[in-house]
């Protein structure tokens, strides 16, 4: 993977007025995207996503802060996919509208071709793709917009959180979708709030809260972040023996759900080492992960140790 950003930003500010008084959605955030990489943006609603994807595709004007495009190519220009945005001509098809907007960005389009024909099916859209795109659902408007991203080429995908009403395609099929489409010489970022997309698509994740990058970098260098030794959640029967003075094996969280619990502990030695050492003690193990591993879990410590 070529490491080198499409796209720097340096100490970005961005206030909002309400009723309330000044909102501050972002707050000194640096950040970079990288040639060949999937980036994901993660955080609650309201952390700022939007506004700092807004400001990257140029929508939004920041109040601060530096944003840096690295080798910028007209025919290459970053295209941005939101998850309400009219975007095309409703009075026009849906192939009339890629005629039009791919001839403005300077690509040439073969729809004859069988790349087009492909994605056109991929995407389920051979049976609207002739009709006026006012008839268009929300799922197929949205599908339709990354049809043409892709397309179109660009050098950054900048996705926002559509997935939502993407309802043709799984989330792991998005993910291997986009992360196709990403090669040497492009990008793309994309937020959301589902963590399965993280894990199937993003080769770096930033989580965002309040405004602020709270972590960025691998899933499992975030991980390591937030995690001591290795942690495991063990869900028990919650009517066997207390799991409290078992040697070895920290505790750091119990919660009983029903007739079950759900513990969390630290433990030196490997799941299934765990496992047994735990059920000598009579103990019956309904289940047990390592979250150490799971970027899912990193995030709600992430965000969680932000509020404190």
């Amino acid at each position: 993977m070529n490491s080198s950003p499409i796209v720097r930003l340096t100490n970005i500010v961005k206030t909002f007025k309400s009723p309330g008084g000044i909102v501050n959605a972002l707050r000194d955030v640096s950040l970079e995207v990288r040639r060949g990489e999937v980036l994901g943006i993660v955080g609650p609603n309201g952390a700022g996503k939007s506004t700092l994807l807004r400001i990257i595709a140029g929508l939004i004007v920041p109040d601060g802060g530096e944003i840096v495009w690295s080798g910028y190519n007209k025919e290459r220009r970053p295209i941005f996919i939101g998850s309400s945005e009219r975007g095309f001509y409703y009075r026009l098809s849906g192939i009339d509208n890629l005629r039009f907007f791919l001839k403005l960005a300077g690509q040439e389009f073969d729809e004859d071709g069988g790349e087009f024909r492909s994605l056109v099916n991929r995407f389920e859209l051979e049976t609207v793709i002739g009709r006026r795109y006012q008839t268009y659902s929300t799922g197929e408007r949205q599908r339709f917009a990354l049809l043409y991203a892709i397309l179109a080429k660009p050098s950054l995908f900048i996705i926002d959180e559509f997935t939502h009403s993407v309802d043709i395609l799984s989330q792991s099929g998005l993910a291997s979708l986009v992360r196709e489409y990403v090669n040497e010489n492009s990008g793309a970022i994309i937020a959301t709030h589902q963590i399965g997309i993280v894990r199937e698509a993003c080769h770096r994740v930033a989580f965002i809260n309040n405004g602020c990058i709270v972590a960025v970098g691998m899933p499992q260098e975030i991980s390591r972040v937030y995690f001591k030794g290795d942690e495991f959640r063990l869900i028990l029967d919650g009517t066997t023996a207390d799991v409290t003075d078992i040697e070895n094996v920290e505790i750091i969280g119990i919660e009983k759900v029903g007739g079950r619990a759900i513990v969390d502990v630290r433990f030196e030695g490997g799941l299934p080492e765990l496992i047994i050492t735990v059920e000598r003690k009579g103990v019956r193990v309904l289940s047990a992960v390592n979250i150490g591993e799971d970027i899912g879990e990193a995030y709600r410590r992430a965000i969680e140790r932000d509020v404190e």
